[in-house]
């Protein structure tokens, strides 16, 4: 489909991949004279709606995309719900990811068009996948690739967010990016340890290289994208050291990441470095999980004075 607009407004759910390549998608649209409209941060009242209109057997965040589409889908021309299949070569999205534009047009009624292009480094290059953005916008391949070169500069150069919390603890949290960087959906975590003065680690503190040589000792490979980084991130806080200890956040009803913590939980038994899992959903009580956090740090700290003692 093909849509005619002079001046289009294009919607992006402020959820999911949007914590991934929110630099890249902002620049690439309006350098191509779009104007992109966003759904507000995460909030009870979006959150409410995503549950009315979702499955109830799909994961809290992708209940969360629901309710950013449903704000979005009257005061947009457009809206961009890529379907992503694979961002590495022979790695897979979550089937969620894969499947989202069809379970939204399924869901919620009178939403305007979808770009739902295929992205999908297996079978073909993002630049095509992109020219196909551009091909539905009547925007022409050349155009695109010259707004593609300053959007992924764009992407590299951004930092999503200043971690360093002070002189404290160095806490790492492994987590998908649309959990661990939505404060709704972490109880803005990250917020809270920096008032506590920690010093946070993520995936995003890694070079590649890192994470790949731990995953490498691995006796399968691990299929999900997501999945790989965060296995590689968890067990080079425990093997390095570089961490006080670290949090690891998922989501109740996600498969994946509920089989890949055996993997956490097998190798952090020979280590020393402590750790603790917090499940997330919609009837998740932030003042629990708080409390959970707290006592989490109180146990480091603990750990860290008795050790010194000796």
């Amino acid at each position: 489909m093909v849509y005619y607009h002079s001046i289009m407004k294009i919607g992006i759910p402020r959820a999911g991949l949007y914590y991934q390549f929110f630099p890249l998608w902002d620049t690439f649209f309006k350098e191509l004279g779009f104007e992109v409209v966003y759904s507000p941060p995460t909030n009870a009242s979006l959150l409410k709606k995503g549950l009315e209109y979702a499955h109830s057997d799909i994961c809290f965040p992708m209940k969360v995309n629901f309710g950013h589409v449903y704000w979005l889908k009257d005061k947009v021309d457009v809206l961009f719900v890529p379907r992503f299949i694979s961002l590495e070569e022979k790695k897979y999205m979550c089937p969620k990811f894969m499947g989202l534009p069809d379970m939204l047009k399924a869901s919620i009624s009178n939403l305007p068009p979808l770009l739902d292009v295929n992205f999908n480094i297996r079978k073909k290059p993002f630049i095509r996948s992109w020219i196909e953005v551009g091909k539905r916008l009547r925007v022409s391949a050349n155009k695109v690739k010259k707004a593609l070169v300053k959007a992924e500069i764009s992407q590299k150069s951004y930092q999503w967010n200043n971690l360093n919390g002070g002189d404290g603890l160095k806490i790492g949290i492994v987590a998908r990016p649309y959990i661990i960087y939505d404060k709704y959906v972490s109880a803005e975590l990250i917020d809270r340890l920096k008032e506590k003065g920690m010093n946070i680690l993520t995936a995003d503190n890694l070079i590649p290289e890192i994470i790949n040589k731990e995953i490498a000792i691995l006796k399968k490979p691990i299929y999900f994208d997501f999945g790989e980084k965060n296995v590689g991130t968890a067990l080079h806080f425990l093997n390095s050291g570089e961490v006080d200890g670290f949090l690891y956040l998922i989501s109740f009803e996600c498969g994946p990441d509920s089989l890949l913590k055996e993997i956490i939980d097998d190798r952090a038994r020979t280590s020393d470095i402590p750790y603790t899992t917090l499940v997330l959903d919609e009837h998740t009580e932030i003042a629990g999980i708080l409390t959970r956090v707290e006592a989490f740090l109180d146990m480091i700290e603990y750990k860290s004075k008795t050790k010194f003692n000796l």
